[in-house]
């Protein structure tokens, strides 16, 4: 009797402290429509815009053409998880800068149920704190912050809080919905407005005060070395300063 108490205290407690990610049924592309939404939305702008090769460095094309293919790969039902993995980790090898590779990546790893999966969302989201001019070619900043709401929610569903990522993407988030209201555009395009107008005007300024100070003279006419009015040579004295010439 005593060895059957052993036995159940010690699968009590191996259940207790089993990782909440090795028994979570569901992946994220499973439990979140919306993050399925975004992900969708920025692959079909992803797949369009990789076929164009627009970026002028051949490594940043090439990491967005395999990450299109991964990104599609998991959108069909039997696809090859293994290869989506080893194509997304490919594309981050041709450019590093390329977060959403990572996300693809973390996204196989989660629906084959792999506990490296929280590795790579955690490290998503330290990747992706800043939205870079390389992924705003096919991520808008809404599907940007919905995915990563998405992933930060999946994470803190699995007890795993990241909670430095989200105070920063908090700030982002608020930064570029500021940005995106028209107000902010006008009063941006205001501003600018009026610094280079004050920029201009001092320039000019400093450009009339220092033509009139060092420009050529004409024949028969010197410049005061002290105050450096133009004078004639005729004259014995300056006539701003009183100095002699």
């Amino acid at each position: 009797m005593t060895i059957l108490k052993r036995v159940f205290v010690f699968i009590l407690f191996a259940v207790c402290y089993i990782p909440p990610i090795l028994y979570a049924s569901a992946s994220l592309m499973q439990k979140d429509e919306r993050f399925v939404r975004a992900f969708e939305r920025t692959t079909a702008k992803l797949l369009q815009v990789s076929s164009g090769k627009d970026f002028k460095l051949k490594a940043m094309n090439d990491s967005l053409e395999k990450t299109g293919k991964a990104a599609k790969s998991l959108l069909l039902q039997g696809a090859d998880l293994e290869e989506a993995v080893q194509m997304a980790k490919e594309a981050q090898w041709d450019y590093s800068e390329n977060s959403f590779a990572m996300l693809v990546e973390a996204l196989a790893l989660d629906q084959q149920g792999r506990p490296e999966a929280v590795q790579s969302f955690q490290d998503y989201l330290e990747q992706s704190e800043h939205h870079n001019r390389f992924e705003t070619q096919f991520l808008n900043s809404v599907n940007f912050h919905e995915m990563r709401r998405g992933v930060m929610a999946y994470l803190e569903s699995q007890g795993i809080h990241p909670m430095f990522s989200k105070k920063r993407f908090s700030l982002r988030h608020e930064v570029d919905q500021w940005m995106q209201n028209p107000i902010a555009k006008y009063s941006n395009l205001i501003v600018l407005t009026l610094l280079g107008g004050s920029l201009s005007l001092f320039l000019f300024g400093t450009f009339r005060k220092l033509w009139k100070r060092y420009r050529p003279l004409e024949k028969g006419f010197v410049r005061c070395k002290h105050c450096q009015t133009v004078v004639s040579k005729l004259m014995l004295e300056c006539l701003n300063c009183r100095s002699k010439i």
